[in-house]
């Protein structure tokens, strides 16, 4: 399982180099049918729709990648972190649960 989060950990970073290189830092805007590259609010250059729609891709490519990391950190959290209480698992105590005694929904 190991391997598994730290191949997680590797293709995320290795993403988002990827991400930064060929995005360069710049977002794709539409105004009606016209398309270009902006900087902080500064237009660089005009493009193609089909620049476009790579660019939104590539966008799109980059957050899921950092998705995948999110959703695996509460997983690793709750499966190998957390320790759940003695309290919270059933027969702990030696007393007959509630639903052992029939007392249960």
């Amino acid at each position: 399982m190991m391997l598994v989060v730290i191949l997680t950990v590797m293709y995320t970073f290795l993403n988002f180099a990827l991400f930064l290189g060929l995005t360069r830092g710049l977002t794709a805007e539409r105004r009606g049918s016209h398309y270009y590259l902006h900087s902080h609010g500064a237009k660089v250059r005009d493009i193609t729709a089909a620049e476009y729609h790579r660019h939104r891709a590539l966008w799109l490519r980059g957050f899921s990648g950092h998705w995948i990391l999110f959703s695996l950190i509460p997983f690793v959290y709750f499966r190998y972190v957390r320790r759940p209480s003695n309290a919270n698992v059933v027969g702990e105590t030696g007393a007959p649960s509630d639903l052992e005694r029939g007392r249960g929904p």
